[in-house]
């Protein structure tokens, strides 16, 4: 999603959306903050700040180029709409976020919504916990080896 691909959206494409969208394809991490945005789009040596920077966000997320999504401590995320549906399993301890899709999930989802007479407006499932790293940081190495989490520390 380059240049054309904005104009088919109604906006032009200038340089700060550009590399937007570059620091957006070029991640590892599929949920970016407007933070890391502005971090990338600066370290590969454009001048653009901050506030142009959501700015920027909120016309992709307009134009239907972007979602935008909170996941943990009110702060938003964002990632490039591909068109798929997925739903989100996001870390409490860490905020590792990992997609997932489920068929079975999303026709059950359905017939509930069917049976209700509920419009979904697609709203991604947001499955909250602890990833694997962090639930094993949380056990005591003889509680690792048995297999069962540590006791509960109770203060004298």
């Amino acid at each position: 999603m380059h240049g054309r691909r904005l104009n088919e959206l109604g906006l032009k494409a200038t340089r700060p959306r550009l590399r937007v969208l570059e620091a957006l394809l070029s991640s590892r991490k599929r949920h970016l903050s407007a933070e890391d945005i502005h971090r990338r789009v600066v370290d590969a040596g454009s001048r653009v700040g901050l506030a142009s920077i959501y700015r920027i966000l909120a016309q992709l997320e307009a134009a239907g180029a972007l979602r935008k999504h909170v996941f943990e401590a009110g702060v938003s995320v964002f990632e490039l709409d591909g068109g798929d549906c997925h739903d989100h399993l996001v870390c409490v301890s860490c905020g590792r976020v990992d997609d997932f899709q489920d068929r079975a999930i999303r026709l059950r989802r359905q017939k509930i919504a069917d049976e209700h007479g509920f419009d979904v407006s697609d709203e991604p499932l947001m499955l909250r916990g602890l990833c694997a790293g962090c639930a094993r940081k949380r056990r005591t190495p003889a509680a690792q080896r048995a297999g069962t989490p540590a006791a509960p520390r109770r203060s004298a």
